[in-house]
């Protein structure tokens, strides 16, 4: 499982219970994606 299937479970979990909580997991995952992004982008610039 990767961070981002991680994260994307917990704030489906979350969702229904915890507002702040399920915020955080949201804020997690737009990191994570944009991490990710940054990532594919410098592979193409090796």
């Amino acid at each position: 499982m990767t961070v981002i299937e991680f994260a994307e479970k917990r704030l489906e979990e979350e969702s229904g219970y915890n507002l702040d909580d399920a915020r955080y997991w949201a804020a997690y995952l737009d990191g994570a994606r944009a991490q990710k992004r940054e990532d594919e982008e410098a592979k193409g610039h090796d």
